[in-house]
């Protein structure tokens, strides 16, 4: 989990006395029973706050692994968080690839910073690469990693047997996913930037691309696409994804899907500081 963990404790959203008061009675009981032994430590707020100040002077990379489906569907799923983007790999039926990926940005003034709130909801932004629960319809949304044929053609890369995720440092985390017919592909995200490779199973560089899937909303943020990066307008707010120098390049296919392309290594580096 890297800096710290997170998991929810139970009643997250305000749905009223009536719809909530059992559960919510429930878990406040055993919340208390637990620090009472001594299990756990109930804070305020406030005192979590000062904690957080006296530990990070900015918010810190942090991650969220959950490998075993108690659900027993075969999915998993790795979360992670800096305080420059966001990153979601998902794997569902046999595939893998990544379902969310939002940029932050500081600079981004909320809707209730100078405004009083007005309306019975309120809905707070950040810059999204790739929406999948949002953007998805007819086709899945998401970025999907892609094997190349010598004539072009497009497969998905199959993963074959559980990823193994691992903390390098404080900060930066890694997945390794070895895939059907030999090989491994990898994914260390870091603060600002998040390298891909693929290669088979002599080492050598695979011939492979990710493919941006998200169909009319993706198209309606995506400004410009060049070699080097993707430009984005999302709420009024300019952002981009880009490419490091001699890590890659990014295209724009017919079909509005846009590709990113690793360098003649197999090896793909983003950088995800929001800034333009």
């Amino acid at each position: 989990s890297l800096a710290f963990a997170y998991t929810q404790a139970g009643q997250e959203n305000s749905f009223g006395w009536e719809a909530m008061k059992t559960g919510l009675t429930l878990q406040i009981k055993l919340l208390t029973e637990d620090a009472r032994a001594g299990k756990i430590k109930v804070e305020t707020l406030a005192q979590a706050g000062r904690w957080f100040r006296d530990h990070y002077p900015v918010t810190p990379p942090t991650s969220v692994v959950a490998l075993d489906d108690w659900k027993q569907e075969n999915r998993k799923n790795v979360w992670y968080d800096s305080r420059f983007y966001r990153l979601n790999v998902f794997w569902e039926n046999g595939t893998f690839y990544i379902r969310d990926l939002h940029c932050f940005d500081e600079n981004v003034v909320s809707p209730t910073h100078e405004k009083i709130l007005t309306t019975t909801s309120l809905a707070y932004d950040t810059l999204p690469v790739m929406d999948g629960a949002l953007w998805s319809g007819a086709d899945k949304a998401g970025i999907w990693p892609v094997l190349l044929s010598a004539d072009g053609t497009a497969s998905p890369l199959a993963p074959d047997g559980p990823p193994i995720v691992s903390e390098l440092n404080k900060t930066d985390l890694s997945v390794h996913q070895s895939l059907r017919g030999g090989g491994v592909f990898s994914i260390v995200c870091r603060e600002n930037n998040v390298t891909f490779s693929a290669t088979d199973g002599d080492r050598q560089p695979l011939d492979w691309v990710w493919n941006l899937v998200g169909g009319a909303k993706q198209t309606s943020v995506v400004q410009n696409v060049t070699s080097s990066s993707v430009r984005y307008l999302y709420n009024g707010v300019h952002y981009q994804l880009q490419i490091a120098p001699n890590a890659g390049s990014c295209q724009r296919l017919n079909n509005g899907v846009i590709r990113l392309i690793p360098n003649s290594s197999g090896k793909l580096v983003l950088i995800l500081n929001a800034a333009m």
